[in-house]
Formats: C-alpha cells, structure tokens, sequence
C-alpha cells in the first residue's frame, strides 16, 4: 500500500480514530497485487508521514469528553484582582482560567472570525498561589500559558503540533462560528486517544520501543526533596525549578516515596494549620495527610475524566501523593502512556530496581514523541500547517519553524 492510498482510506471511511484505524489494518490485510508493487508512481509508505496523515485526519469532535465541562470553563478579565481570581477559581474547583483582555460583559459572542478571539492567555490556579506575595493583579507582567483556540472539525495533528511547539497546558475548543469556549483538549485526552491507535505499524514503531532509547526533557534533572524537609522548601524548589513535580525520597534508603505536585498547591490552602509552628511541616506529613480517594474504572464516565476530571481543583482522579507513579527504563513508551492513562497522572518516575529515581516522563515528553520532528513533512494535510502555523505566529525559513515575537 503506498501513501496515496493510506490518505484514500482516511478521507473515505467515517467515524474516528478507531473506524479509520479498522479500515487500514483491513486493507492491510489483503493481498497486494503485482500491478500495485511494479506501479513505478507508488509512493513507499514512510512510518512517521503515515501516522502524521493519519493523526491529520482525526477530527478533535472525535475526541470523548470536550463538551462535557462548560462549568469549568472560566474566564477573568486582565484588570482582575489576584486575590479574586484565586477566590473564583477555589470556590468553583477549577484549576485554571482563560484570561480575557476586551471590556466587553459577554466577549465570545464579539469574535466570529476563525482566529479571531478575545483570549490573551491561560492562566492556573497554583501558578496564582504561587506569585500571589509578588504581584497584585493578572496585567502586572504575569507568566501565563499561551492560548491557542481550535475548531471540532479541526485535526488531532494540529493539536499535537501546538502541544509539541509551545508549552500549553490546555487547548480551548470553540464553537464553529463564533469564539465561544465549550471546553477543552487537555494532554490525557490526547494520550487516550493516540493508545486507541495501537496495532497500526507506524503507531507501534514509536510506541514500542524502551523508555531508554528517548531523550527526555528531564531524564538528566532530577528534582526531589527529602521527606525530612519542609513542604515550604518543597514549594519554593518546585517552582524554583518549573517542574510540575518533585519527587520526595527517603533520606536513609534514597528511596522514592512520594511525590510533592504542583497540582496540589491548592491544599496549602484547605488546612491553614500546615503554617504554624504547632504543626508538623514535614513534607513526609504532608504527602501522607491526604485523604483517601476512591478509585474509579478508568473506563466509567470517560468523559468526566478527560475534561472535567482534569480541569477540577479537587482532582479524585489523580494518585496519592504517597503513591506517585513509577516506570522502568526498560518499559515502552506505551507501557508508560498505559500507566499514565490508566493512574490518571501528568508525569512517572523513572526508577532503577531499587526505587532509586533515574528521571521524570510528562505527558508533553510522550506527545512530543508523535508531532513532527521538523516542518519539510509531505503531507499537504490541506492546509494544516498553513492554518496551524499562522495560528502558532510561526512561518518555516529554510527548513526550520520560525517563531515572530
């Protein structure tokens, strides 16, 4: 099969990323006739465009959950008080919000345009907490996320690429004709969604392959703390370093017991007790004061869990802090993506036979595994990457992705 008939396939079977995979291996599985293999036009079937093409054809409404989190989507003017938007965010259990720079009291019904959208940034609560003591409100040179809004009928490839080019925490999905935000492409429901390609040869030739073979971001910088320590001292290396993790480790054995999150910055703010001297601040009292959480099927109220689930304050979904997730690096990054889907997690430990931390993998590092590695690809994808980089305010010079400051 050569890839002008991988692209036919993709365009004319129906469904999402399960119909489609189903209509390739079923093609897969017939015989080749000899007049396809002499054909000198066939065009080879390289694994990285195939997947790439087939990813561009998965449209983000295929994706379960994204409209079911309107009462998550939030947004704070930029003139908002720091105070405040902690406050709204704390009391509607969400952990983050789009920032809005228009006077307007309703402003997703003023923009109908494709980019055009009233969205400067996107802003979290523990980013919030984190720099409330230096600065008073949201307009004051804060670091927030960029935003990047996307259509249902826009592609899966497309978020990928803005994942894998700039750091997002999220992707806003908005209504057809108009800027409206009704919910959102979150990194879980992408790693959900790119398992379900498992079995297609492209997939697997990325995803089987051992965790040593890549060469992520943080497999050399490992940030931990020891559970002896100060949840204080926890919190300032945590974001002293951005991570969105610091793994806790017994100070005798070097062992890996725990896990301090940024994510859990908001229960500094449930039990003011942890501040005062009558408490015990260790971070090994912290990690194991959490209380019990229940634990769900992975495979019930999938969409809750993949939207909502990820986006509330409160998260039942994510591990303990005294359980962090672990791999070893001899697992395959789709053991890793498996462990991370199925344990509801941002990020794993890698750990030698000991338990002794050797690195860190996010949910970003596997993603970046499956965006292209460079902008000469093949595929048209029509019009994809004109859309998405004019999107990303980025063109391609020479080979390479330029970004305009």
């Amino acid at each position: 099969m050569d890839l002008r008939k991988v692209e036919e396939i993709v365009n004319d079977s129906k469904g999402g990323i399960i119909e489609k995979k189903d209509a390739i291996l079923s093609t897969f599985s017939k015989p080749t006739s000899d007049t396809d293999s002499d054909d000198p036009t066939t065009l080879p079937v390289d694994s990285a465009t195939a997947l790439q093409l087939f990813l561009d054809h998965i449209p983000i409404s295929s994706i379960p959950g994204i409209h079911n989190s309107p009462s998550t989507v939030l947004v704070v003017k930029t003139h908002t008080c720091m105070k405040d938007g902690i406050k709204m965010l704390y009391e509607k259990n969400v952990s983050g919000a789009l920032i809005d720079d228009t006077s307007e009291r309703d402003p997703t019904t003023s923009f109908t345009t494709s980019f055009s959208h009233p969205y400067i940034g996107f802003i979290s609560f523990s980013n919030m907490v984190l720099w409330c003591l230096q600065i008073s409100e949201l307009a004051a040179s804060f670091l927030w996320n960029p935003v990047f809004p996307v259509k249902p009928d826009q592609s899966l490839f497309h978020v990928l690429l803005l994942l894998s080019k700039h750091r997002l925490s999220v992707v806003p999905v908005t209504e057809h004709f108009s800027s409206k935000v009704v919910g959102y492409v979150t990194e879980h429901s992408v790693n959900h969604i790119l398992l379900q390609s498992s079995g297609l040869e492209w997939f697997d030739s990325i995803a089987d392959k051992p965790l040593s073979d890549f060469r992520f971001e943080q497999n050399d910088q490992i940030v931990s703390v020891y559970n002896d320590q100060s949840i204080a001292e926890a919190v300032h290396i945590l974001w002293n370093n951005k991570v969105c993790a610091i793994a806790v480790v017994e100070r005798q054995t070097q062992k890996l017991i725990g896990c301090v999150r940024v994510s859990d910055i908001h229960r500094l703010l449930d039990d003011d007790r942890i501040f005062t001297e009558r408490e015990d601040t260790s971070v090994d009292r912290f990690i194991h004061k959490e209380t019990e959480q229940t634990n769900h099927d992975v495979n019930h109220e999938l969409g809750a869990l993949i939207s909502a689930g990820t986006l509330a304050l409160h998260n039942k979904f994510e591990p303990r802090m005294n359980s962090p997730v672990t791999n070893t690096e001899t697992d395959t990054l789709k053991q890793a993506m498996k462990n991370l889907a199925e344990k509801r997690s941002k990020f794993s430990f890698v750990v030698d036979e000991c338990g002794r931390v050797k690195g860190m993998i996010t949910l970003r590092d596997i993603l970046m595994e499956y965006a292209p590695p460079c902008m000469d690809s093949r595929i048209d994808g029509g019009g994809f990457f004109d859309m998405a980089l004019k999107e990303s305010g980025c063109t391609i010079k020479d080979g390479t992705m330029v970004h305009h400051k």
